[in-house]
C-alpha cells in the first residue's frame, strides 16, 4: 500500500483554499425546493441550479441550469440589484416507496436569486428557455465607453 504525506504547509492551503472555493460555489448554487401539493413524495428538498453570470461590454448574460421546466411557469423579476428567478419544477412519473435508490433530484417552487454587478435596464431585458437552459439577457445602464481626455496647458 503506497502511503501519501503532505509535509508541505503550502500544499495544505492550496487544498483548503480548492475545498472552500467548491463550498462557495456549491452554497451559491444550492437551491430549495419547497414540495408542491399536487407532487409525489420526494424526500430531496435541495437541488443545484447552476448558473452563468456573464458581464459583457453593453449587457449581462445569465444562463440557468433548469431541465424538466415549463416555459410559461418561469418568472423573472430584477429589483434592487438583484435577478430572481422562481418557477415549479414537477415530477414526470410517480413513485412508489422502496423502489427509489437514490434520489438526487428535486421537484416542486424554487426561488434562485442572483446579485447583479451593475445597474441594468430592465425594459429591455429578454429570456427564452431551450433544452433546459433559461438565458437571461440583460442590458446595461449608463454604460460607458473608454476615452482618452486630453489635457490642455494653461495659457
Amino acid at each position: 500500500m503506497t502511503q501519501v504525506s503532505v509535509r508541505s504547509p503550502g500544499a495544505l492551503h492550496w487544498l483548503a483554499d480548492g475545498w472552500h472555493s467548491l463550498r462557495d460555489k456549491a452554497l451559491q448554487a444550492l437551491t430549495y425546493f419547497k414540495p408542491d401539493n399536487g407532487e409525489p413524495p420526494n424526500d430531496q428538498r435541495w437541488g443545484v441550479m447552476a448558473a452563468d453570470l456573464i458581464d459583457h461590454e453593453n449587457h449581462l448574460s445569465l444562463e440557468l441550469e433548469a431541465p424538466g421546466l415549463d416555459k410559461d411557469g418561469i418568472d423573472i423579476n430584477l429589483d434592487d440589484g438583484f435577478i430572481t428567478v422562481t418557477g415549479n419544477k414537477r415530477s414526470s412519473q410517480t413513485r412508489t416507496v422502496g423502489s427509489t435508490v437514490i434520489t438526487e433530484r428535486a421537484y416542486g417552487l424554487f426561488k434562485r436569486v442572483l446579485r447583479l454587478p451593475c445597474e441594468v435596464d430592465d425594459a429591455r431585458t429578454t429570456a427564452r428557455y431551450i433544452n433546459g437552459i433559461l438565458t437571461v439577457s440583460i442590458p446595461k445602464t449608463n454604460v460607458s465607453k473608454p476615452r482618452k481626455v486630453p489635457v490642455k496647458a494653461r495659457a
